[in-house]
């Protein structure tokens, strides 16, 4: 009689703690719990973040900024031989044939000055453009992962709180399987 009776209260903890186990997990489902956070961030990465940044590496190799310089450099210098033209025509002066050369030699100098200038700054300007785009890629990296960290942080230190929490309920149970055991069997002694 007492045999069965201590038997039916271990047998009875044992089921119940097999089937937590089967439930959570060994401690509770934080893996579970883990890994499952983890999918849903990797699949909101892959729809959210992915693509903008997807669109920003391809925008890094962009030239469009140099390969507008030339063109408007040299709307530029036309623009300026025109506004030198109708100068030279509104106070009725003649050039010689000496000076026209010379203007044409100045204009030709300011002509590929103001190309070079143009895309030197056009490639400046270019390059700070695909540096921002790439510094902001770089930061979405990185604010992902101290994210991520943070979450891995939390989860390890709330794994290891319930950890914690499981063996000193194990204990417990065995502390008090053994109290339930000593009562049972002082009862018993008693009778």
């Amino acid at each position: 009689m007492i045999g069965e009776m201590i038997k039916g209260v271990v047998g009875d903890v044992t089921k119940e703690e097999a089937k937590f186990r089967r439930e959570q997990g060994e401690f509770g489902g934080a893996r579970n719990t883990q890994s499952q956070v983890t999918r849903q961030q990797f699949e909101d990465y892959k729809r959210l973040t992915q693509p903008e940044e997807d669109k920003l590496l391809q925008q890094t190799t962009d030239t469009s900024i140099v390969d507008t310089a030339l063109d408007r450099s040299t709307t530029a210098s036309n623009v300026q031989e025109g506004i030198t033209q109708r100068n030279i025509e509104r106070y009725g002066s003649e050039l010689t044939p000496a000076q026209r050369l010379e203007l044409s030699k100045q204009q030709q100098r300011t002509r590929t000055l103001t190309d070079i200038s143009a895309e030197n700054f056009a490639r400046r300007d270019q390059m700070q453009q695909n540096l921002n785009r790439l510094l902001t890629l770089g930061n979405l990296g990185v604010m992902q992962q101290n994210r991520g960290n943070q979450m891995l942080g939390i989860a390890s230190g709330n794994e290891a709180a319930r950890q914690n929490a499981y063996k000193q309920d194990q204990a417990n149970a065995r502390a008090q399987r053994a109290n339930t055991i000593g009562t049972v069997a002082m009862l018993a002694l008693a009778i």
